[in-house]
């Protein structure tokens, strides 16, 4: 009785000096109420209270806590894993397609099965590499045969128009180190459709683009003949419909060549079919005002937004209305300043519509599936029921939206942020009101805590140590996960979850959460308040600073919202019932800020895991993307969740953590996963071309010769994988690295037959010695005439030199460093920014790099170089270097020999050697 005595005089003890501490202050009242009625731990959070006191209240309150330890954890992970399953759901959600049978019950809509079978039609042709017979004449005869067939059966009140367009030009592609993009005769089919009665429509066109070539390789179901196949049954739709439904005229490009430069929609809006004409460009280009750029990087599933451009006269506030009201939105700014910022090695017509013609526009793209990106798996049967209603119910609604809108009304031009919720409905607004949001809602925030926790200088202080321990807490989580990248990246296990992204969240999230967890328990001893206060403080004060450099500051938004509003929830609706009140908390601070995150963390899975594979030599998969997974799952999704679990016993989080990292992440990766992360539809990509190298003396001589296969590593990690390649592949054994220092290369570029300049993403690449050379037939069809050579002074010299090879052809010169060139070349007569200041040079030389791709038509360039001297100077070394490459993409029994195929087959089944080629390089000098 005594002992039971002295117990109850010690619990009333206790709630005497809970009750004397005050109610009503922020912290106590999280720590209270949210975090299972626990006082504080911390001395920071106590008041004066004697040590012993606090000693016994402790020793109390851990014993309290094995119950609702357990209670938090186990609601956690139940709230993780069901918003995990919810958020994949609504990720891979599609719309019902439509059938042929539909058509009486809904006339107007976009139907799946029409667009389907034009897709089937049209990718039965195989590869499409422009400049081939398969892309220049087949593919575009069956778009003629398609465009007939609808202007035939389109109602009376609208005009079908159609067009093949066959331009010549060239320009200037900012791109790595930049480039010229030279193009002669390639294939653009047109079409248009506008009202009939001249009354009735106006002068301000909308533009619909989509590309039909396709790699080498590659039958480009997705990049990009789906998009050809919406707007062909978008046409068909509108067409057909027996009243008026749009003013604008709706112009429809089909562009032949933009794998390789952008070159289709280039001579488009700014290339000739007739130099006695005046205006650049197709004459369907001249009266634009808006466009829709549709791409594919993936197979099928949700294209998403993911660039918005006012061009020369338009803000994006009245496109992005255009968008959002479209029925299954999908898109994210974080998707633009990624995309913009350089991160996605890709790029699309959208520059060229906004560069070179100034219009307004929008960018989207299917990306689900990425790992069949320019592979032989991007074909029909990879695109999921569905895909096709989605983008054409979306772009079918935005083309009658931006149909009757009088398209000359806009004149401002500020950027937007815009994202969408689980794609059903988009957020936008200006950078300007995004500004303002964010920093209310970080000033809100900050002077709610402040409110709340004090003005005493002894607050500052603490705010301050909240301040700090975060940036440590959040330092040492993404530190954490870059161990971990350092230990797989050691144990030669190359970006293990490249098959399987999800697993990223357990290989770098899980070990950053723990390490986040641990390290507030330190610095904060053990308080669930102080590393609530701590999280929400600095969350705060991150938005405010990120709100003046990125649009995507919202991000942190939602759990600075939800965390104070679910903190009120909590404090005033289930005062006394501890576990209801964890679990309001729960369900209104945290679900919303973790579906949120969740979702941003599948998009950027979708978009950057399958770009590892092809991001150039100098990416390292692990690093890259464990950061960011780090990052995110420490700055956006933790801060709120840690709170429940810093007081657990250091020793525990600390065995939690060393388990993650060397128990967990070897047996998943070791036990589960494999050496090898690749499978066959999600394969390593290797570009292995048949490269035969040829140099010459300015006498015309031969002064040496080189056959081999080169190895152009698009996936860092192919060095890693030679072991296996040599298990069946007795030739990998003799490869050699070749270390590309571009400005000191024996030879000029290297000796690299590129298609592009790549001195960014290509640090080395790999050659295999073979013997003999590539057929006379190859190695003839390439080669360079001097049609004129004067020299009027001895500080001048006029060249024009000829260049024959196959469809895609590459020039790369080099005068000598006291001299200038200016270089035009002949079939668009421009001169233009062949080299940029900043860009790299060979020993001291200014290096210009030409790109050229025909039509099915041969002809050859011709460029006009002129060389003045600026300054006298050492005359030792040629003139002019010259390096001219012929890529035969189009790989046939002509142009690749038995020996090379049999090469590229033994290679093992979760490769891809689809996008090789034979190439003849040859090195010229003029003295």
């Amino acid at each position: 009785m005594a002992a039971e005595g002295a117990s109850e005089s010690q619990s009333e003890s206790m709630r005497q000096r809970r009750r004397g501490r005050g109610s009503g202050t922020l912290a106590e009242d999280i720590n209270r109420n949210v975090t299972l009625d626990m006082e504080p731990v911390s001395s920071m959070s106590s008041e004066d209270d004697d040590d012993d006191d606090d000693d016994k209240d402790s020793l109390y309150l851990r014993k309290k806590n094995k119950v609702s330890g357990s209670f938090a954890l186990i609601s956690v992970t139940i709230l993780i894993t069901l918003t995990l399953l919810f958020v994949k759901y609504m990720d891979k959600r599609l719309p019902e397609p439509l059938m042929e049978a539909d058509i009486a019950a809904h006339p107007t809509r976009f139907i799946e099965e029409r667009a389907r079978r034009d897709l089937h039609d049209l990718t039965v042709v195989g590869i499409r590499v422009s400049g081939s017979i398969a892309t220049d004449v087949v593919t575009v005869d069956k778009f003629r045969d398609v465009l007939i067939e609808i202007k035939q059966n389109s109602s009376e009140v609208y005009n079908v128009e159609w067009d093949v367009q066959r331009p010549t030009g060239s320009f200037w592609l900012e791109d790595d180190e930049g480039s010229t993009s030279s193009y002669s005769g390639i294939a653009n089919v047109v079409a248009k459709l506008e009202p009939r009665d001249p009354a009735q429509r106006t002068n301000s066109g909308i533009l619909l683009n989509c590309h039909f070539d396709s790699k080498p390789g590659s039958p480009g179901a997705t990049d990009n003949m789906i998009s050809c196949s919406v707007m062909l049954e978008i046409l068909r739709v509108l067409a057909y419909q027996p009243t008026l439904v749009i003013r604008n005229p709706i112009v429809f490009l089909f562009n032949g060549a933009e794998e390789l430069g952008l070159q289709g929609a280039h001579g488009f809006v700014r290339g000739k079919t007739d130099h006695l004409r005046e205006e650049w460009g197709h004459e369907w280009a001249q009266n634009l005002s808006v466009f829709l750029n549709l791409e594919g990087a993936g197979g099928g599933g949700r294209e998403i937004l993911f660039q918005a451009t006012g061009g020369n006269t338009h803000e994006t506030g009245w496109l992005l209305k255009a968008y959002k009201e479209s029925p299954h939105p999908y898109g994210n700014v974080l998707a633009e300043e990624a995309f913009q910022f350089g991160l996605i090695p890709s790029d699309t017509d959208f520059r060229i519509f906004r560069d070179f013609k100034g219009l307004a526009g929008l960018d989207i793209a299917f990306i689900k599936n990425g790992w069949v990106y320019h592979t032989k798996w991007d074909k029909l049967s990879e695109i999921p029921p569905g895909s096709l209603q989605h983008m054409g119910d979306n772009a079918l609604a935005m083309v009658k939206y931006l149909g009757n809108l009088d398209l000359t009304e806009h004149s401002s031009a500020e950027q937007m942020v815009f994202y969408d919720v689980l794609g059903a409905f988009m957020i936008t607004y200006s950078k300007t009101v995004g500004i303002v949001i964010n920093v209310a809602i970080s000033l809100v925030a900050v002077g709610v805590i402040i409110f709340f926790g004090g003005w005493k200088p002894k607050s500052f202080l603490t705010y301050a140590l909240y301040l700090g321990s975060t940036i440590l807490v959040w330092g040492v989580a993404v530190g954490v996960s870059a161990l971990v990248a350092v230990i797989l990246n050691g144990s030669g296990y190359p970006k293990p979850f490249y098959t399987y992204p999800s697993l990223a969240l357990v290989l770098f999230g899980l070990p950053a959460m723990i390490a986040q967890i641990l390290v507030y328990s330190v610095c904060l001893k053990s308080s669930p308040k102080d590393a609530w206060l701590a999280g929400k403080l600095t969350t705060a004060i991150l938005l405010f600073v990120t709100t003046f450099i990125t649009r995507g500051a919202y991000i942190f938004l939602p759990q600075l919202i939800f965390g104070i509003v679910g903190w009120f929830g909590a404090r005033y609706l289930m005062r006394g019932w501890p576990k209801s009140i964890m679990v309001t908390y729960i369900v209104i601070g945290e679900i919303i800020p973790l579906i949120m995150s969740s979702y941003l963390i599948f998009t950027l899975s979708d978009v950057f895991v399958p770009i590892l594979g092809r991001a150039g030599s100098e990416m390292n998969g692990n690093i890259f993307f464990g950061l960011i997974i780090a990052a995110i799952v420490s700055i956006i999704v933790v801060p709120g969740l840690a709170s429940f679990f810093v007081n657990y016993d250091k020793r525990v989080l600390l065995t939690c953590l060393l388990m993650s990292v060397f128990l967990l992440n070897p047996m998943i990766v070791f036990g589960f996963l494999g050496k090898i992360p690749y499978q066959e539809k999600t394969p390593m990509r290797l570009t292995i071309c048949d490269v035969d190298r040829t140099y010459y003396n300015s006498d015309g001589m031969v002064r040496k010769s080189e056959h081999g296969y080169w190895w152009w590593p698009i996936d860092a990690d192919t060095d890693n994988m030679f072991p296996e390649f040599s298990k069946t592949i007795k030739e990998v054994v003799d490869v050699r690295d070749e270390i590309l220092e571009y400005e000191n290369c024996e030879e000029l570029y290297c000796s690299q037959p590129f298609i592009w300049p790549t001195t960014k993403r290509i640090k080395k690449v790999h050659w295999i010695t073979q013997p003999g050379s590539l057929p006379y037939a190859l190695k003839d069809a390439v080669n360079m005439t001097v049609l004129q050579d004067t020299s009027p002074s001895s500080t001048f010299r006029r060249l024009t030199l000829e260049f024959h090879g196959p469809a895609q052809t590459t020039v790369v010169l080099s005068p000598r460093p006291n001299w200038e060139a200016n270089i035009t070349i002949q079939v668009s007569m421009e001169n233009i920014p062949v080299e940029r200041e900043g860009s790299n040079r060979w020993k001291g030389r200014k290096v210009y790099y030409i790109y050229h791709g025909r039509g099915y038509i041969v002809e050859p360039i011709r460029i006009n170089v002129d060389l003045t001297q600026t300054a006298p100077g050492d005359e030792n070394g040629s003139l002019l270097e010259i390096q001219l490459s012929g890529l035969f993409l189009d790989m046939t029994p002509e142009t690749a020999t038995p020996e090379y195929t049999d090469f590229l087959n033994r290679f093992p089944s979760w490769t891809y050697t689809g996008m090789s080629w034979s190439s003849v390089m040859k090195m010229y000098r003029i003295e």
